[in-house]
């Protein structure tokens, strides 16, 4: 009960546990993609938080990233979120949904942490020529996190099963982005869901997972 009380809380939900841990995986990897992107592009990374909720994780990752030795004048994150949940904010976070967001802050990199079921806000990141590289966090296929075919390529619909053999690919691949799943950052998460015990024992992994989608034209 303790547990349940303490993830669903209206006000503070937690979706995902932002150990010491995962917060440091994930932030070495961002900061070697933020110095990857620096050598061909002028002026510092934009990274955008969206759906950022009470805007933690975008606290805690700009946090490492300093630490991780990247400068101010090299990156910013931003957290945006649009308030549709009422989610009490606990740190900076912008009120603007995710296409405003996209709009205003013309990000390299996305990062999204438990998208809401049944919605895709990835085409809008394709979309943006700005965008690299966008992160998504969550449970991925057949889980609560985005929609099956547009987000991740799974066809539910008679019509998404024809698209889908007409085409061969799935949405992010006739964009020209790329997958990959960051199973070094998987092993260290823990999600609301999750069996605390099977995973403390090493007996399962999360049902959370950190995938990173790249335009092709980068590494």
């Amino acid at each position: 009960m303790v547990w349940n009380d303490f993830c669903f809380d209206k006000e503070h939900p937690v979706y995902e546990m932002l150990t010491e841990e995962f917060v440091e995986a994930l932030g070495n990897y961002t900061a070697e993609r933020i110095k990857t992107y620096l050598q061909k592009h002028q002026g510092n990374i934009t990274i955008l938080e969206v759906g950022a909720g009470d805007g933690r994780l975008t606290h805690f990752l700009n946090d490492k990233l300093k630490a991780c030795g990247l400068n101010p004048d090299q990156f910013k994150i931003v957290a945006t979120d649009s308030g549709k949940f009422n989610i009490q904010a606990s740190f900076p976070v912008e009120k603007l949904t995710y296409q405003e967001a996209l709009q205003k802050h013309q990000p390299q990199m996305v990062l999204c942490s438990w998208m809401p079921i049944h919605q895709d806000w990835t085409k809008a990141f394709r979309e943006k020529n700005s965008v690299q590289e966008y992160i998504l966090i969550g449970e991925p296929e057949g889980g609560s996190c985005g929609d099956e075919w547009e987000t991740w390529g799974i066809p539910t619909s008679p019509q998404e099963e024809a698209e889908s053999k007409k085409n061969s690919r799935p949405p992010w691949e006739i964009d020209n982005f790329r997958r990959y799943d960051l199973e070094d950052i998987h092993k260290l998460q823990l999600a609301r869901d999750d069996d605390f015990d099977d995973i403390e024992n090493g007996e399962s992994l999360s049902r959370s997972h950190t995938i990173s989608f790249r335009r092709m034209t980068h590494s």
